[in-house]
């Protein structure tokens, strides 16, 4: 479901001086750090995103499906509290981390090696 963070998905949510600032504050490396957790229905993105006071603001947004395009709705515990750049920044830094994961690679990939390897040393 962390697929549905699209741009069309954020443009939908979240209003354009949201937007801006929150990919500038992504950018900036704002978010301190986040946590993701798979609920029954829906994905919930726990974060912290620096801001203009000292401590970070505590940052939750919730992504549930529908037929369309996903439901994205942010938690701030910033003034504007709903929908703001800290909720964006944390969906942009989420979206960019996880596509920097690789995936596991297959199981006889990592066994053809550790056989190639054993083979080696039987000989």
């Amino acid at each position: 479901m962390l697929l549905a963070i699209t741009d069309t998905a954020l443009s939908r949510a979240f209003d354009s001086g949201s937007l801006s600032r929150g990919r500038s504050y992504a950018r900036q490396g704002m978010v301190v750090g986040f946590e993701i957790n798979e609920l029954d229905n829906a994905v919930e993105i726990v974060g912290s995103v620096a801001g203009n006071r000292a401590m970070p603001y505590s940052v939750t947004v919730f992504i549930e499906p529908t037929a369309s395009t996903p439901r994205v709705t942010g938690d701030c515990s910033c003034p504007v509290g709903l929908d703001c750049k800290h909720a964006v920044a944390l969906l942009v830094s989420v979206r960019d981390a996880e596509s920097q994961v690789q995936p596991d690679p297959p199981a006889q990939a990592w066994r053809t090696d550790l056989d190639s390897l054993l083979g080696e040393f039987e000989s």
